[in-house]
């Protein structure tokens, strides 16, 4: 009975969102009832907040009200028969989602990365389309998402890197920084930290010291081309730093 009554309230509250943005492509408006948990007041806020409408959030609390007093009043007459027809269209990787939950793992959440990133030009190319047609509130959606996806594709990179940068360097000594299976823009930034604090050092106990940087060969980077070793020698030379290359892919820095 309970199911029944759920299942009614949410597919008129779906209905009545259909009849307030009829300009909207339907498909969008689903995700965003979807996103919204099936709130029709979130979801029209939501849209309203793309279009730059000022919403009257008593008034639609009101209104969701009524719906919900209607259904039940309606479901009281029901033979309690749960209808299940209507199912909201979304697309996109869930499922990945639920199998690429992050474990504490430095290739999973790589995958979780990748992902976010597949999502958020998935997004993107939505908002352009949406835009080509004209439909400017569902663009506007669109590309909400794209960003919202960039910031999770970044925080997930920035988890991984953190991890790598731990395992990596559990052994090495304080003068030693290796940087192996790290991308390249997250390299050059532990980089730059890591000679800031380092000279920091130098310049408090008065004395120089000898930086060891180990950026590994490129042997597994695609076509075996060292991007890494290539971008902190070129961050060596931009600093005016005394370095020399002792091994393939592996610098001592002069402090």
């Amino acid at each position: 009975k309970n199911n029944t009554y759920m299942d009614m309230a949410t597919k008129l509250k779906h209905k009545q969102l259909y009849d307030k943005f009829p300009g909207v492509d339907r498909q969008a408006l689903d995700e965003i009832f979807v996103a919204s948990n099936y709130s029709l007041i979130q979801s029209v806020l939501t849209i309203n907040e793309t279009l730059g409408v000022t919403s009257d959030e008593d008034s639609l609390e009101n209104y969701e009200k009524q719906i919900v007093d209607i259904v039940q009043m309606e479901s009281m007459q029901q033979d309690g028969q749960e209808d299940t027809t209507w199912q909201p269209v979304v697309e996109g990787h869930e499922d990945m989602y639920d199998r690429l939950r992050l474990v504490g793992d430095y290739d999973v959440i790589r995958r979780e990365a990748t992902v976010h990133y597949h999502m958020r030009q998935e997004s993107f190319r939505k908002a352009k389309e949406a835009y080509q047609r004209g439909m400017k509130t569902v663009a506007a959606f669109y590309s909400q998402q794209g960003r919202a996806y960039a910031e999770k594709m970044r925080e997930a990179n920035e988890r991984a890197s953190w991890k790598l940068l731990q395992l990596r360097n559990a052994q090495c000594d304080d003068n030693t920084l290796d940087l192996h299976g790290l991308h390249v823009q997250e390299a050059i930034q532990v980089l730059k930290n890591y000679v800031k604090l380092k000279k920091r050092e130098s310049w408090c106990l008065q004395k120089k010291q000898t930086l060891r940087v180990i950026t590994g060969r490129g042997a597994h980077s695609a076509l075996n081309i060292p991007k890494v070793k290539f971008a902190v020698e070129g961050y060596f030379l931009s600093s005016q730093l005394n370095y020399r290359e002792v091994q393939a892919g592996m610098f001592h820095v002069m402090l």
